[in-house]
């Protein structure tokens, strides 16, 4: 996206009209009229991490017509592993803005790395530890926590023993994602119900 944009002057003229006809303007008040005046994407955060923060985000991002969405919209009574999954489907999707993996022999693909904590090691681990480890917990019940962490060789290493469907572009986006979407994560790898 371009940095710069074209404004005519009598549009300009027209957006000042308006906002400054309001005896009180509200924020949501100027962000339509700036929005209807020069369009939608340039207030659009251009990070990515900005735009999607939820899932309902990842499904604007995509549009109702993304395949992803449409199956999400299909599935009724689904179990709570199952649901996880469709719903990170469409996240992951949407924070690839695009790529996919084509599976050649020189491409990296990276996905969220978590560790099972008892609840003793949680208790036990420092603040300053879980920081250092750059932890985020969310416990699982009374005896264990799933946590998404970020390790580069120490104090830990890596396989590819993840599914390859929800693989990211870089390290960045896939710790991203581990961390803001950790309850999804749980429980598409941690739980198995079924109704």
């Amino acid at each position: 996206m371009d940095s710069k944009i074209e404004v005519k002057k009598e549009d300009l003229k027209k957006l000042f009209d308006t906002l400054t006809n309001y005896p009180q303007i509200s924020k949501e008040q100027v962000e339509h009229e700036m929005k209807k005046t020069f369009g939608d994407d340039v207030f659009k955060p251009k990070d990515i991490k900005e735009r999607v923060k939820t899932f309902e985000d990842a499904c604007r991002e995509l549009g109702d017509e993304h395949p992803f969405v449409k199956e999400w919209h299909l599935g009724e009574n689904l179990s709570e592993d199952l649901e996880a999954y469709l719903k990170l489907r469409v996240i992951v999707a949407a924070i690839n803005e695009g790529w996919k993996p084509e599976f050649t022999e020189d491409e990296w693909r990276y996905y969220p790395w978590f560790w099972l904590y008892t609840q003793d090691e949680i208790n036990n681990m420092p603040c300053e530890e879980k920081v250092r480890r750059n932890l985020q917990i969310k416990q699982i019940g009374h005896f264990a926590g799933f946590a998404s962490a970020y390790s580069n060789n120490v104090p830990s290493s890596t396989d590819a023993s993840f599914g390859s469907r929800l693989c990211l572009k870089n390290s960045e986006l896939a710790t991203y994602c581990g961390k803001q979407f950790i309850e999804l994560w749980m429980k598409f790898t941690t739980v198995q119900t079924g109704k």
